[in-house]
């Protein structure tokens, strides 16, 4: 198992490296000096990688508790990657969505076309 010294004393190599926990979870050592925390898994067969967040932002054992996360998702039958990937496009379809946005887009489409005096006076 790895601990918070281990972690705070990896130098990056020439090429990326891998600092192995348990259960999955890794820190992956760039060359540049990033470390960002990741998990593997099986989903369906696949083996996928889910990224977990940078070190420091994201400590050892808050990376210890998404992991365990995941994986209680991965029992359900849950893909965590592709859950992100849908929670992401559904809060920018939201975004994107809103009432003024779709009013603004119909206004368009209907002033195309229309005489100056059916336009409102901001329009103009």
């Amino acid at each position: 198992m790895l601990t918070d010294t281990a972690i705070r004393k990896a130098k990056p190599a020439e090429k990326a490296f891998k600092l192995r926990d348990e259960r999955g979870l890794h820190l992956l050592v760039r060359p540049t000096g990033g470390k960002l925390w990741q998990l593997r898994f099986r989903h369906e067969g696949t083996e996928k990688t889910a990224s977990l967040g940078q070190y420091p932002d994201v400590g050892l054992i808050e990376a210890r508790a998404k992991r365990d996360e995941l994986r209680r998702l991965i029992a359900q039958g849950v893909d965590p990657v592709a859950a992100k990937r849908e929670h992401k496009l559904n809060r920018e379809a939201a975004r994107v969505h809103t009432f003024e946005a779709v009013a603004r887009t119909w206004f368009d489409h209907w002033k195309s076309g229309k005489s100056e005096r059916l336009l409102p006076p901001s329009e103009n």
